[in-house]
């Protein structure tokens, strides 16, 4: 009982056993199965997307609102940075990405994934429903509001947008995530039964591989910086974060880390007010692992979709509603790209099926990922430290 009851509260193992099941089995079952199970999953990610706009403006508005407590010009240095920041993981990602991942997967214009002598998995019906408001203008509302009352606070309106966001995280955490399997299941057995997911597994692990070194040579160049490229500096640097990013990949959460890495932010920077201040403003916003995998893994999936890679003015576009939603993700295993998949859809044309396993994957990697968030975020403080007292932001 103990056994099982760890698996239920384990999203990453039960999308691991949803792939497994769908490469192994995924080809077996019958087309009315698997149609039923993709059906499953639209009806789903219609509820997710017709409910998403809820969240995205609640947390977006709370958590540019909630720093007026601090002094003005240091919370906007720091939401500038953080954006800047995560815009730089994700153009990193797109540039070394489109570069190399061409050489890795070749485009395939007529997808040689898709065996085209089997039925296509059709969804049998979908919802009739559409967002209030489309996820992009939901952003640029919240951003807005929080904003305006970080700078003008009034208690009642702040009051209600924090009950908003606490009704709208309990049905994310309590209805979306514990269904996140079924979302990606569906997914899952519609390409495998279309035969594409084991030609689709066999080209990713090389682009696995390529993820995590791209992500560790980011994560090192920020530790580069903020010791000014002095190797003793940067040996020292580790040292202190290491442990909080052990905990991160064992505990799957920044949030949870954030004591550990607070403590080894105050010793590499000498400013317990900074770290109090800056981790946990930038916990759950400020996001390398994701920023860097969540870009390559997008570009790879399109790719191996017979997709172009998109021009840069387009991924500009994506760029800046990404950094938008950074700021309302809920901080629970999926649901950073729960939040994205409409991001991926608008500005990148990407398909259902292809978001549905950008989520799976992303999943997946969660550990790792949050342990190069809880790392990154260490080497963020420190920079941002030394800038803030250059410019005479703090003493």
């Amino acid at each position: 009982m103990a056994f099982l009851r760890n698996i239920m509260r384990n999203i990453p193992l039960q999308l691991f056993m949803c792939l497994m099941f769908a490469l192994f089995f995924g080809a077996k079952i019958t087309h009315e199965f698997a149609e039923y199970a993709f059906t499953a999953s639209n009806l789903l990610k219609d509820l997710l997307m017709h409910f998403l706009p809820l969240l995205v403006f609640s947390y977006i508005a709370i958590a540019l609102g909630a720093f007026h407590s601090k002094g003005f010009l240091l919370v906007v240095f720091v939401i500038v940075c953080t954006c800047v920041s995560n815009a730089l993981t994700v153009f990193y990602g797109y540039a070394v990405g489109s570069h190399v991942l061409p050489f890795l997967i070749a485009p395939l214009k007529n997808s040689d994934l898709i065996n085209t002598t089997l039925k296509t998995v059709q969804s049998l019906w979908q919802l009739p429903l559409r967002p209030f408001i489309p996820t992009d203008k939901t952003m640029l509302i919240g951003a807005i509001v929080g904003l305006s009352l970080g700078l003008y606070p009034i208690k009642s309106i702040l009051n209600v947008i924090f009950k908003l966001r606490q009704f709208s995280t309990t049905v994310f955490k309590k209805c979306f995530i514990p269904l996140l399997p079924i979302y990606v299941l569906g997914f899952l057995l519609k390409i495998a039964k279309e035969d594409a997911l084991w030609p689709l597994v066999q080209r990713y692990t090389g682009v696995f591989v390529f993820t995590c070194v791209t992500l560790f040579i980011y994560l090192f160049l920020m530790y580069v910086i903020a010791s000014q490229g002095k190797i003793k500096v940067i040996c020292s640097y580790l040292k202190e974060m290491l442990p909080a990013g052990i905990t991160g990949f064992s505990t799957v959460s920044s949030a949870a880390t954030m004591p550990i890495t607070i403590a080894a932010t105050e010793r590499n920077t000498g400013d317990a007010n900074y770290a109090d201040f800056c981790i946990p403003a930038t916990v759950n916003v400020h996001l390398i692992g994701d920023g860097v995998s969540i870009s390559i893994t997008a570009l790879a999936l399109m790719l191996m979709h017979g997709s172009d890679i998109p021009s840069i003015s387009t991924y500009a576009i994506f760029v800046f509603f990404y950094c938008l939603a950074k700021f309302s993700c809920a901080g629970v295993p999926g649901g950073g790209v729960l939040v994205l998949i409409p991001v991926f859809q608008q500005n990148l044309g990407m398909s259902p099926e292809v978001a549905g396993l950008l989520a799976s994957i992303y999943v997946l990697q969660d550990p790792i990922l949050t342990s190069a968030n809880v790392m990154g975020n260490g080497a963020f403080a420190i920079i941002t430290h030394k800038i803030a007292k250059k410019v005479k932001l703090i003493t």
